[in-house]
């Protein structure tokens, strides 16, 4: 009798117990439901711009455009989003698929940034910005061109038609029409872009040099400036794209620098674009070009800018 009593007693208890917790636990599971299926939910509305095939070594992301920005490691698989930022360790590297059908690896060294010119729109070019390092791709990896576009030492290119450096001379490259993909997108890529450093130890060469007892502007300095306009010309050629004008050529100016710093005279020695827009336009940023003072006279250089 007594063992009964004992076994209801027991079977009470766990009834009462499996009762409580399913009556507690049940909207915890709903609100787990919930949260799992509204995070599906957000995800599912965020436009993959790429996918992480592979890795070797350390490779980390970076996600910008969310709130945290914490630092993660990157595994195979991975989907990259607009404002991702892909971090490659020495000795690392990794493959990326893009859906237009490229695929580049990201080689060791190599600090990337990638982003969408529209990003609520599946079908907007895609942007990736080499803020360090160098890139990978077989001649069997080429994609949808127009669908993605490098930007990398100063120029935007089609991932196959990297162009060759030239010296003392700026070089802007747009080999396909972007539609002004950059035109939203400088401030991203200036405020990631490595702060200039001496190179191997050595000081920068001098702003200015004596000729004569003259004191003049040195051409490495004259060189240093106009390339820090480089996005100031690159909008004009996008300018021009965007309009369906001729942007591809050479311009070749001739300047007059007084002891000022500032510009006396503009004059064009050659022009193979006729693009009077973009002509126009390339000047005035000339113009509005702010050098060091130095004590001497005016001078005159001829400097190429070649649109590519």
């Amino acid at each position: 009798m007594g063992l009964e009593r004992t076994s209801a007693a027991i079977t009470l208890i766990s009834a009462t117990l499996a009762g409580i917790f399913i009556y507690y636990s049940h909207p915890i599971s709903q609100q787990l439901v919930q949260w799992m299926n509204h995070s599906a939910a957000a995800d599912s509305n965020r436009i993959v711009l790429a996918t992480v095939e592979g890795t070797t070594g350390v490779v980390n992301l970076q996600r910008l455009g969310e709130e945290s920005g914490e630092t993660q490691p990157v595994f195979k698989n991975e989907r990259l989003y607009n404002l991702d930022q892909l971090i490659v360790g020495p000795g690392g590297d990794a493959i990326l698929a893009f859906s237009s059908g490229y695929r580049l690896n990201l080689i060791s060294n190599t600090d990337a940034i990638i982003q969408s010119y529209r990003p609520k729109e599946a079908t907007a070019p895609v942007l990736l910005t080499l803020v360090s390092g160098n890139y990978q791709m077989s001649s069997t990896s080429i994609g949808q061109k127009g669908d993605l576009y490098i930007a990398m030492n100063g120029q935007i290119f089609a991932p196959e038609n990297r162009p060759a450096a030239v010296d003392n001379q700026i070089q802007l490259n747009q080999t396909q029409h972007v539609d002004a993909v950059l035109a939203t997108l400088k401030e991203t890529s200036a405020k990631f872009a490595p702060k200039p450093q001496h190179l191997n130890n050595q000081p920068i060469a001098a702003d200015t040099v004596d000729i004569n007892g003259q004191e003049t502007l040195t051409d490495s300095y004259i060189s240093r400036t106009l390339q820090e306009q480089s996005s100031a010309f690159r909008d004009c050629q996008l300018n021009s794209l965007r309009d369906d004008l001729t942007a591809d050529g050479s311009l070749l100016f001739s300047i007059t620098i007084n002891p000022l710093g500032t510009i006396d005279h503009i004059g064009v020695l050659e022009d193979d674009i006729h693009n009077k827009e973009l002509l126009d336009c390339t000047r005035s940023v000339i113009e509005r070009i702010q050098f060091r003072h130095f004590d001497g006279k005016s001078m005159t250089i001829n400097y190429p800018i070649d649109y590519r």
